[in-house]
């Protein structure tokens, strides 16, 4: 039975996002990322980005029962695909903004593990085995710097990494808000309460702001999705980009106000519209496909 229930969940999640403009677009997108997916049952959720692998690793023992899934789904709720599509976003984030071309840096040079097993320690750059092209690429992209030597380069690195760190709770916060208020159908003060009132064990050190200030960083990620005219990348690298919400805020009114306002309120409609339907059709189509 539950088998048949897995393959009948399997249908009903084709069948959506094949008859939902929401779920034409996301689905299309998905396939196109080419993520590399894993099992790893150690991992402390169903499902969770890691960047240090660039790899999607997916812990089925923490799947919700299959029961619990197809309720979600009468309920209008894909919960496995909600999940993947967040996950994708939060690799976006991370591979098409300017910090992809840090952890690029440090797969191709051997030193990803190390980066990422220096508990209590600050990051230390060391000239590695690298061209001088890789290194001055590097540092003019994370910093701005024009270097004239890999040693200079791997100096300025080392120097914004340090002063990146003390901003991560603020970043986190970002990333979390964009990829769950793209990913989700859920309105602004509920999934205030879920991030920052009822946190998940990974969210202990997300930065904390107060209800108001989060609805605003909701509906400013809203009006970039419709600035950037529903481009999931674009968006994704704009979040990661970030250097702090205050950074964020300022960046974003710039691209925000280059858009005429009333276009910009019409495309969030839409995809308000589309996520809605996508909602809808899901509940619809569970009553007929899951029997």
């Amino acid at each position: 039975r539950p088998k048949i229930q897995a393959e009948q969940l399997a249908t009903l999640e084709k069948r959506v996002n094949r008859e939902t403009a929401w779920g034409r677009k996301v689905s299309q997108w998905v396939e196109q990322q080419h993520t590399s997916i894993t099992m790893d049952t150690s991992i402390p959720s169903a499902m969770q980005y890691v960047v240090s692998r660039d790899t999607i690793l997916i812990n089925p023992n923490r799947y919700l029962t299959t029961e619990e899934l197809i309720e979600d789904a009468r309920n209008g709720y894909l919960n496995l695909f909600m999940m993947r599509f967040h996950e994708e976003l939060h690799r976006s984030q991370e591979m098409k903004s300017k910090w992809g071309e840090l952890w690029r840096f440090l797969h191709q040079t051997n030193q990803m593990d190390k980066y990422f097993n220096r508990p209590g320690q600050a990051p230390r750059e060391e000239v590695v085995i690298a061209s001088k092209e890789q290194w001055l690429h590097l540092d003019y992209v994370l910093t701005g710097n024009t270097p004239l030597s890999p040693r200079d380069a791997a100096d300025h690195v080392g120097q914004w990494r340090v002063q990146m760190r003390p901003q991560k709770p603020e970043r986190d916060l970002l990333k979390e808000t964009h990829a769950y208020g793209i990913s989700d159908v859920m309105p602004p003060s509920k999934l205030y309460r879920h991030i920052l009132k009822h946190p998940l064990e990974g969210y202990a050190g997300i930065f904390r702001v107060d209800e108001a200030h989060f609805v605003h960083l909701c509906e400013t990620m809203d009006l970039l999705h419709a600035a950037y005219n529903g481009d999931f990348d674009k968006l994704a690298a704009f979040v990661g980009n970030a250097d702090s919400i205050a950074d964020f805020e300022q960046k974003a009114k710039a691209v925000i106000s280059s858009t005429d306002r009333k276009v910009l309120e019409q495309r969030r409609e839409q995809m308000w519209q589309e996520k809605q339907a996508w909602k809808q059709t899901t509940a619809r189509l569970a009553q007929d496909v899951l029997k």
